[in-house]
């Protein structure tokens, strides 16, 4: 496969070239559905073409959102917590003097 010899890939067996080879024509399609707007951004393949949308995620650092993290929250009482309307860092030790 030309994309494997133009990336250095290399797969450990059968089933993950399997794998690796659905993510490639998932990635083939997505490109082919955007040819259309090529006029206003190129896409094509580069050494993600063949990874799965996990692995792309943790690469960017994916976070879940809260939303869907956290369900079934309570509200909040009306009167739990107070909020300053300013805090001075000094006195937290947050912040040093000005130094040149």
């Amino acid at each position: 496969m030309e994309y494997c010899a133009k990336f250095g890939k290399s797969y450990i067996d059968q089933p993950e070239f399997k794998l690796r080879l659905y993510n490639w024509k998932r990635t083939e399609k997505f490109i082919q559905e955007q040819a259309w707007a090529a006029r206003h951004y190129k896409v094509g393949h580069n050494k993600l073409s063949d990874w799965t949308q996990g692995e792309y995620e943790k690469l960017l650092g994916y976070a879940v959102p809260m939303e869907k993290k956290t369900k079934n929250l309570e509200e909040p009482e009306s009167n739990a917590t107070v909020v300053a309307d300013s805090i001075d860092w000094r006195d937290y030790g947050m912040v040093d003097t000005v130094q040149n």
